[in-house]
């Protein structure tokens, strides 16, 4: 596998995948919302978080591309674009950093497949309050 950071495109990466056999896959993600890494969790469900792009070599109906998404905090639909499922909470510590993984298989009768992994950070919008009791010492 190769990861190419991209110059022209901000927040953006190629994976290469495939064989000398069956040619190769390209899978190319690029963000919607110009926050590929980093997203509130308050956004609404169904907000358009990541783009995935599959391509392969091949011209014929094999070259369908099937994607499925491992994290069901995430769904993906057949654009390859990454939408948030649930809402998502910040607060909670398993949940600031969230690894999501697209995997895009072909429709050959030698299906390639390739994976991207990236890690989508959770920011969390709702301020915390503390509250203090200033004659707490007079209260006992």
């Amino acid at each position: 596998m190769d990861t190419i950071e991209s110059d022209k495109i901000e927040n953006s990466f190629y994976v290469k995948y495939g064989n000398k056999n069956d040619g190769i896959a390209i899978v190319f993600g690029s963000d919607v919302n110009d926050q590929i890494h980093n997203i509130d969790e308050d956004i609404p469900i169904g907000t358009s978080i990541l783009k995935v792009i599959a391509k392969v070599s091949d011209s014929s109906k094999n070259a369908i591309i099937e994607y499925f998404i491992t994290d069901d905090n995430f769904r993906i639909n057949n654009n390859g674009i990454v939408h948030n499922n649930k809402k998502l909470d910040a607060d909670r510590e398993e949940l600031k950093m969230m690894p999501v993984t697209v995997r895009a298989v072909d429709s050959g009768k030698f299906p390639l497949e390739g994976f991207i992994n990236r890690d989508i950070e959770i920011n969390s919008t709702i301020d915390r309050v503390t509250a203090s009791d200033a004659d707490a010492d007079e209260n006992i």
